[in-house]
């Protein structure tokens, strides 16, 4: 993969397979390489991914879907990337995050642009200049097998909840594979996605989940996330429970007739949070 200079830094990116099925969480794996005298320190935004905005290309250069600059609110400990001189860092972000792998089989484009900024010239507590770097990269997305995908799946739920965390690198990896399950968009991961809202503390780890369970439009999802409120398992935020909440409303607006009479009881109980949250 060709490699891209800017300033004292050198910047590749890449991902941990060559293809995937579609709806599979993609992680893009950014290494950046310091090459000057001293430490370089990289600042991605609050939450760490404010930097990015991400496109995917077709073979004859075709947008197929893009994404803008996300805007979370709150901080995060991933925004500041800091690299030894002489050395390297990697950061990892998902795909999926921005652009959905939803596609048909074939051969992409995926292309991030980082506008980024550099700690060293932060001065009186504002940011300097934003920096800009263009990454590519190609991925294949092979037809679809249910056997396959419940394999790599498996792989990554065990991962998720069964690793040893003995490192920060066993660490970050964990952080990494609960973003992709998170992240992933297939009726298959619903069941671990509900697992993992029960489990992770993490508020933005949470919201991407229940993104993902409005987006299957399916019954056991909905179930799910009424049972998660009703009984406050891990909700006792009022933002995540607020946004919960707005998720089964949103679940219902498929108009299917099996969520309807499944959350009917529920949405007498619970008012939508108007002020609280909202699903896009």
């Amino acid at each position: 993969m060709l490699k891209k200079h800017h300033q004292d830094l050198s910047w590749d990116i890449d991902t941990s397979d060559e293809s995937f099925y579609p709806g599979q969480a993609i992680p893009l794996i950014l290494r950046i390489s310091n090459n000057g005298t001293g430490e370089r320190s990289v600042f991605f935004g609050r939450g760490g991914i404010e930097a990015f905005s991400i496109s995917i290309r077709d073979v004859n250069g075709t947008l197929i879907t893009n994404s803008d600059r996300l805007q979370p609110s709150g901080f995060s400990e991933s925004g500041i990337c800091r690299i030894a001189t002489g050395s390297f860092s990697q950061k990892s972000i998902v795909l999926n995050r921005w652009c959905s792998t939803l596609l048909m089989p074939g051969e992409y484009k995926v292309v991030c642009d980082i506008g980024y900024w550099l700690i060293s010239e932060v001065e009186n507590h504002k940011l300097g200049p934003v920096h800009s770097i263009s990454l590519e990269l190609d991925i294949e997305i092979k037809p679809f097998d249910e056997s396959g995908f419940r394999k790599k799946l498996e792989k990554l739920t065990e991962d998720v909840f069964e690793s040893k965390i003995k490192t920060r690198n066993d660490w970050n990896k964990k952080v990494l594979y609960e973003k992709m399950l998170a992240l992933t968009e297939s009726h298959l991961a619903i069941p671990h996605q509900l697992k993992l809202l029960k489990t992770t503390g993490t508020t933005w780890l949470k919201k991407d989940t229940i993104t993902s369970l409005v987006l299957s439009e399916s019954v056991e999802a909905a179930e799910g996330l009424a049972h998660m409120v009703e009984s406050s398992e891990r909700f006792n935020a009022r933002d995540v429970k607020s946004y919960a909440v707005a998720a089964v409303y949103a679940l219902r607006e498929s108009g299917k007739s099996d969520i309807l009479s499944a959350t009917d009881d529920f949405v007498l109980k619970y008012p939508y949070p108007w002020r609280r949250a909202s699903i896009d």
